[in-house]
């Protein structure tokens, strides 16, 4: 059984401990190892993770059986009224496949619908084939790139993409 609930900073340990297994598993034939220890200090210490919070991103935790097997992060109306922003969306790779991500993503489209947001956007990394697929099935279209300065690491190349949702 699949549960999905919302967090706070009391659960930083849980999202940084899935963190640090699904980037390495993620990016690690993509980007040299020490680029992503950089990335994953930089996004995931408790001060970032609370900083992120009060920004407005509302933290969810994915469990499977009661134990923690993914997080994802929306902003709602970001950057524009009317679209939902799925920040973050990580599932450890042993429960990938399973159609746990299909179900985050049917919740988070419903919590979208709930608040008004007709479209949901997302930026995935332009290497990572297994999520833009992910997406591309699930309704998503490519919209653009965008580019991120990743301090003396060769910039960031990011596939916009874009799901629009028909409220009632």
């Amino acid at each position: 059984m699949i549960h999905i609930k919302a967090i706070t900073h009391h659960d930083l340990s849980k999202i940084r401990k899935i963190a640090y297994i699904t980037w390495p598993s993620t990016f690690g034939s993509m980007l040299p190892p020490d680029q992503i220890g950089y990335m994953l200090n930089l996004i995931y210490n408790d001060e970032s993770l609370i900083m992120q919070m009060a920004y407005g991103q509302a933290f969810l935790l994915v469990e499977k059986e009661n134990v923690a097997v993914g997080f994802c992060s929306y902003q709602i109306d970001y950057p524009l009224s009317g679209q939902f922003m799925i920040h973050k969306f990580y599932l450890l790779p042993d429960v990938q496949g399973l159609g746990i991500g299909a179900k985050v993503l049917n919740h988070l489209c419903e919590l979208a619908m709930l608040n008004h947001n007709n479209i949901l956007r997302l930026k995935v990394f332009y290497l990572n084939n297994k999520a833009i697929h992910f997406y591309l099935k699930n309704g998503f279209v490519k919209a653009g790139e965008e580019r991120t300065l990743c301090d003396n690491y060769d910039p960031i190349i990011d596939i916009v993409m874009l799901k629009k949702l028909a409220i009632d």
